[in-house]
């Protein structure tokens, strides 16, 4: 019947993989920032009111840049080129660029509008002094003038699920514009980047899991020497994986940027049981991984605990990244210990046993350096902690998703492009709220004059969009009056000119306030000054301010991030201390464990900020996986050494518990310090950012776990431990 059994397994394997497979290349979220807010949050019920009311995400924004040897005129032939080409895909409403872009010229009370290319293809000298006004300096063409932007609007009825699709065939024509004159692209826009992030989740898989799977494999082979435990180890992590991959599609039905993040990290957490499990049978193949049963069921507990902690987290993308980790988690605990051992019957697998010497050599001679500098062992350590915390204080939180990627990516260099070119980096959406006829009146117009010049002197402004400004350009620009100006502006507004910013129907006004950085700490100072220009002015109280788009949606996530933070925190060091109370019935067992995991976390966002890096809602998840995981090498160290209790010398029970655990413990690390770089094959820099804080983190947990802890025992030795 073993051949059965053995098709069985097979047919079972082929047939996850091929549903796995179809849903990690197909069923791909689109990525947006308001999606990791709870939908019955203030702050996105707001947001998604003012999308739908100035449908502000069917926006995208390319820019070409050419060549400065070009003539103008080149330029100019080229970019309508490019319109009338764009303009035939499925799906474009309109596009405005400089060949079909017009400014108004006034002739008495009346006006018409005046192209700022001429028939000839060239911008007067009369255009370019209005292009150098706001509200045109930022609407056509960049600071170098030989960059020109495209500014398209896509239909409402456009499907998101073929967003994609269209993202592709506006590359295409750009690439092919590329190709026949030498011109860079650059896009911004809501539909970019979400199409970005869908194709980057998908290569992810593509690269970073034949990555995970080769190094699986030999890792196992190397450390156990037979290409049946290698497969075994690979099929039982398969497994998890698949099933953390189903779990993910009847939940969200789609895979977003964190859950692809999850998998890999469900494939990798389920190795540490494995590797336990195999170093017993290579030990004693009769033992069956019974004395590692007890250990394993506590790391896995405090793992789980340390990831459930994410799943309070305000922050969707977290919460459901700590609950795909937690249902990886429980199928790896229980397939190892109750799959594994049939699957080893099934197929005959044997584990080749190591000779006794050599397998003790490593561990003696770490022994020895322990004892015989364990004082300056423990003032080390102490030391960096010291450090460490002298730098956490420059710790701080933000939350950018333009600055997710590398910086070679296409997106990173087209936010960096457009802030050279134009100036800013982004808006803050500002709507004053104000009965028409004030907003009409003279008096509402002195005292949005007063605004907009008090506006203009926060720091951080760069310049402001609104109706407001297109008056002061008709007076400023165009030398006309109060009384004419006004009659021009409100003719344009019943034609429904810049209907955007001043719209018919409501009693209010939009204001695109332009900013020089969108630096978390800087955005909240702009708004609160903006709020204080509003509440110290008496005389606007008909003013009343709102401050939103996605601003307002970043300040939000960086609250909630500040939060999550230590609330993550809190949870798993909490949780993980009563699983150690718990299972060592010793609360001063308990406080000696949870030393040692100290040390990675206080080490990590000491560097994080040595070095400035913000913590972002992605970075979130390292307190869980560095507690959660780092302590699985402090639960079998201490496990193994209340075992030896019964030797009664605290220098033989360090001793022993350093020979059991040496081997499984430094295989596993070496297992994820082998892993983790795969993340560097990707152009996600909040991997790279968790790669590296992870490699660090890890590898620190496993010194302080077989140096440090044998170091602080052994110097406690002449102490009451009391009974252990």
């Amino acid at each position: 019947m073993k051949w059965l059994s053995r098709l069985l397994v097979i047919i079972f394997s082929l047939l996850a993989i091929c549903v796995a497979g179809v849903f990690l290349s197909q069923q791909v979220k689109p990525y947006r920032v308001i999606s990791a807010i709870d939908p019955s949050n203030p702050v996105r019920r707001n947001y998604e009111e003012f999308v739908r009311l100035y449908q502000d995400e069917n926006k995208l924004h390319i820019l070409v840049q050419f060549d400065q040897k070009i003539p103008t005129s080149e330029m100019i032939l080229a970019v309508k080129k490019l319109r009338q080409r764009l303009e035939t895909i499925r799906y474009i409403d309109e596009i405005s660029e400089i060949n079909n872009a017009t400014y108004p010229s006034v002739n008495g009370n009346s006006f018409k509008f005046v192209p700022f290319v001429s028939n000839r293809g060239l911008i007067s000298s009369r255009a370019e002094n209005i292009l150098r006004h706001s509200p045109f300096d930022s609407l056509y063409l960049g600071r170098s003038h030989n960059s020109y932007l495209l500014n398209i609007v896509f239909k409402k009825e456009m499907p998101k699920k073929i967003g994609r699709k269209i993202m592709a065939e506006i590359t295409h024509d750009l690439e092919d514009m590329s190709s026949d004159i030498d011109a860079k692209y650059f896009i911004l826009g809501d539909l970019f980047q979400q199409s970005e992030f869908q194709t980057q989740i998908q290569k992810n898989n593509i690269k970073v899991l034949p990555f995970f799977i080769l190094a699986i494999v030999l890792a196992f082979y190397f450390f156990f020497r037979s290409y049946g435990v290698a497969l075994l180890a690979l099929f039982i992590i398969g497994v998890c994986y698949i099933s953390t991959v189903l779990f993910i599609a009847w939940w969200e039905s789609a895979l977003s940027p964190l859950g692809s993040m999850s998998l890999f990290f469900v494939f990798i957490i389920s190795t540490s049981d494995l590797v336990h499990y195999f170093t017993s049978l290579q030990k004693n193949p009769n033992a069956g991984g019974h004395d590692v049963f007890k250990p394993c069921i506590l790391t896995s507990i405090t793992t789980f605990v340390g990831f459930s902690s994410l799943i309070l987290s305000d922050l969707i993308p977290v919460r459901d990244f700590g609950m795909y980790c937690c249902m990886g988690i429980v199928v790896g605990f229980l397939t190892t210990f109750y799959l594994l051992p049939l699957l080893i019957e099934i197929f005959n697998v044997k584990v080749p046993t190591t000779d006794s010497r050599s397998q003790h050599l490593a561990p003696y001679r770490l022994l020895c350096f322990v004892q015989r500098f364990k004082l300056y062992i423990v003032i080390f350590f102490l030391g960096m902690a010291g450090t460490s915390s002298f730098f956490l204080n420059k710790t701080f939180f933000e939350h950018n998703f333009l600055q997710m990627f590398s910086q070679k990516h296409l997106l990173s260099r087209s936010v960096k492009v457009f802030k050279q070119e134009f100036g800013f980096s982004g808006n803050l959406e500002l709507i004053i709220h104000a009965p028409e006829e004030l907003l009409n009146s003279v008096e509402g117009r002195s005292k949005l004059s007063q605004i907009d010049k008090a506006i203009r002197d926060v720091p951080n402004v760069v310049d402001i969009l609104s109706a407001h400004s297109l008056l002061l350009f008709l007076e400023n620009g165009l030398g006309l009056g109060n009384s004419q100006s006004m009659q021009v502006f409100t003719g344009m507004r019943e034609v429904g000119i810049f209907s955007n910013l001043f719209p018919l129907f409501r009693n209010e006004t939009r204001w695109i306030v332009r900013l020089a950085s969108l630096d978390s700490k800087d955005l909240l100072k702009t708004e609160n000054a903006i709020n204080e220009i509003f509440t110290l002015n008496k005389d606007n109280n008909e003013l009343r301010p709102e401050i939103t788009g996605y601003a307002q949606v970043r300040l939000a996530v960086t609250k909630m991030v500040f939060e999550s933070f230590f609330k993550s925190l809190g949870l798993t060091f909490i949780g993980i201390f009563l699983c150690f109370w718990i299972y060592f019935k010793s609360f001063k067992f308990a406080v000696l464990g949870m030393i040692p995991n100290i040390f990675p976390i206080m080490a990590i966002y000491g560097l994080a900020g040595y070095f400035r890096i913000p913590i972002d809602y992605n970075l979130v998840i390292l307190n869980s996986a560095v507690l959660g995981i780092g302590v699985d090498d402090t639960i079998h160290f201490l496990h193994f050494f209340k075992e030896e209790s019964w030797r009664g010398s605290i220098k033989a029970m360090v001793k022993r518990s350093v020979f059991k655990t040496y081997s499984p413990l430094t295989k596993t690390t070496y297992l994820f310090l082998l892993a983790f770089p795969a993340f560097f094959l990707t152009e996600f820099r909040l991997f790279h950012q968790i790669s590296l804080f992870l490699m660090f983190g890890l590898g620190l947990a496993l010194l302080a776990d077989i140096v440090f802890m044998p170091a602080l025992l052994l110097c406690l030795s002449k102490q009451r431990l009391g009974k252990v």
